[in-house]
């Protein structure tokens, strides 16, 4: 076994974390695109005040 001293360990330790990084990048790519694939648009619609009455109404240990 070798043992690095001085600039070199340096070097070496930052030649390391770049390839780790470039990992994790990459790893992180492909779960990215992998829970793209199952995401769901989200639609919303507008609400009136009788769908917030009826909300109220309907869950009264949520009022303020």
């Amino acid at each position: 076994e070798r043992v690095i001293e001085g600039p070199d360990m340096i070097e070496v330790t930052n030649a390391k974390v770049v390839v780790a990084k470039e990992k994790l990048k990459g790893a992180r790519t492909r779960q990215k695109s992998y829970a793209d694939k199952h995401r769901g648009a989200l639609e919303f619609q507008p609400a009136t005040w009788e769908t917030e009455e009826s909300i109220w109404t309907s869950y009264p240990h949520f009022l303020p």
